[in-house]
């Protein structure tokens, strides 16, 4: 397991290059960035068919520079300088520790300034050159195709989806709600539930819906295979850093049928994972530091299954793309699907249970089964529904 690229590089070409990035980190960029690709993609595809209008926003040009304006760009400057600059002259620590840097108060004072004035300049010189081709103030139409405001969504999206899966594993785990006291870097870098980042996701389409002028399933329509594809890179990132989200031992026999595929995906130790969990390995590299352990018995590696019918769910989705038509077919589709994934791997998961009497279903297994059921219920009212 790499915790961070820095320690795939070492370990698969042997250059020991200090980068502050995080492989959990890394794959879920990617997972944004392939993603929004495809829901450009889907955006695209629409709006040349005729199916979704070009976005009219109106902006009023020609305001002079108000505090309200010039102070979140000015403080957004002060602290991407305050700690640049401190990242840059304590490279070593930062990128060992990335989020604890920038948690803390830790930073560069003079770097602070450099970047809030410039991030002034920057405003100043945009406005000024606006004035001088609106004078007065002035109402004007700006016209964008709906895929140029794809970056957009997925940032606003992603940001309310950390939010959400954020919430919802404080709600799983309500004992680590103490660390963000204590540990506040952990609190916030680790522990996502994937269904809290879903809903909170859903709410901010609703904004989008408004502003691109769109019925919310016809948006969630489209936005439902980059769902999919993002929700299986994004356990890529749960695999290769080991961070936890494992499943249960596996002490069984590898079965025949199973014989072609390594003996590493069907049941595996993860070691130097990123929590530091198990045994410690014999004559480990001092390179891995901390990271010199793996679990003391294998277990079932659920974030590779997920992954895998993860992208069988997103090829499925996006061939249909184009046959299911109906407003909210493609996406109560995707509500099934993605709760009968998750449904099935909750069995061989480590999660923490809740105990209803004679069951103990995990909080997936319940919002899974419920995803299953609207799902059905959606593909049934919308496939009879007469088309807008």
């Amino acid at each position: 397991m790499y915790p961070s690229i820095s320690h795939a590089l070492y370990d698969i070409f042997g250059l020991n290059v200090k980068l502050p990035v995080q492989t959990f980190g890394f794959f879920v960029a990617m997972a944004f960035i392939f993603g929004a690709l495809v829901l450009k993609f889907n955006f695209k595809e629409r709006y040349e068919r005729g199916l979704i209008p070009i976005v009219v926003t109106r902006l009023v040009k020609g305001k002079k520079l108000s505090i309200k304006e010039i102070l979140p760009n000015v403080i957004f400057g002060f602290l991407l300088g305050y700690k640049l600059f401190y990242a840059f002259w304590h490279w070593t620590d930062f990128s060992n520790n990335p989020q604890e840097l920038i948690i803390s108060s830790e930073g560069n004072l003079l770097g602070g300034i450099i970047f809030a004035a410039f991030s002034y300049y920057i405003l100043y010189r945009d406005r000024k050159k606006e004035l001088e081709e609106y004078p007065e103030e002035k109402e004007v139409e700006v016209k964008q195709p709906p895929q140029d405001l794809v970056w957009e969504i997925t940032f606003s999206c992603a940001l309310a989806g950390f939010v959400g899966a954020k919430v919802f594993h404080f709600l799983e785990y309500p004992e680590t709600l103490a660390e963000l006291f204590t540990d506040p870097s952990s609190a916030i870098f680790s522990g996502l539930t994937f269904y809290g980042g879903l809903l909170f996701g859903m709410a901010t389409a609703l904004y989008y819906c408004k502003k691109l002028k769109m019925r919310l399933f016809d948006l969630l329509d489209i936005a439902a295979p980059s769902l999919m594809l993002s929700y299986g890179v994004g356990r890529l990132g749960c695999h290769f850093s080991g961070d936890g989200d494992w499943g249960i031992v596996n002490n069984l026999d590898k079965p025949t049928w199973f014989n072609f595929l390594p003996d590493w995906l069907w049941a595996f130790k993860y070691p130097h994972n990123v929590n530091g969990e198990g045994v410690l390995i014999n004559n480990c590299d001092p390179f891995w530091g901390y990271h010199c352990f793996e679990l003391q018995e294998a277990v079932f590696p659920t974030p590779l299954y997920e992954f895998l019918a993860c992208l069988l769910i997103f090829l499925v989705l996006f061939l249909l793309r184009n046959t299911l038509l109906k407003t909210g077919l493609i996406f109560s589709l995707y509500f099934i699907l993605n709760g009968l994934e998750r449904f099935a791997i909750e069995k061989i998961r480590v999660n923490v249970v809740y105990e209803w009497g004679f069951i103990q279903p995990t909080q997936a297994e319940v919002i899974s089964l419920f995803m299953i059921i609207i799902g059905i219920i959606g593909f049934v009212f919308f496939y009879k529904r007469k088309p807008n």
